[in-house]
């Protein structure tokens, strides 16, 4: 599962490989480049045709995200981490939850 950064070079640079899961963890200090990290999944979904790829975002402070569409159930966001963090997004992107 590779970083949200990583799907942006990922488009850039090798359209052959495949992820079910993008795991973005974030202090929300979010614009490190030219697209959006919900723009470049949404541009990966379409290149692969998979509209089923899943975004796991794990703010690291309690702020407003703005990384996702909420309305996407797709997308789990998470803020804060404690130790039931990583259950749950492993039952996130099995599809359990």
């Amino acid at each position: 599962m590779p970083y949200v950064n990583g799907l942006r070079e990922k488009l850039r640079r090798n359209r052959n490989e495949k992820y079910d899961v993008f795991v973005y963890y974030t202090d929300s200090e979010t614009c490190g480049g030219n697209v959006h990290p919900y723009e470049a999944l949404i541009k990966y979904r379409e290149y692969f045709g998979n509209s089923e790829v899943r975004l796991v975002v794990c703010a690291m402070n309690a702020t407003d995200l703005t990384l996702s569409d909420q309305g996407d159930p797709l997308v789990l966001d998470i803020v804060g981490v404690d130790a039931n963090a990583p259950w749950i997004i492993s039952e996130f992107t099995k599809g359990h939850i």
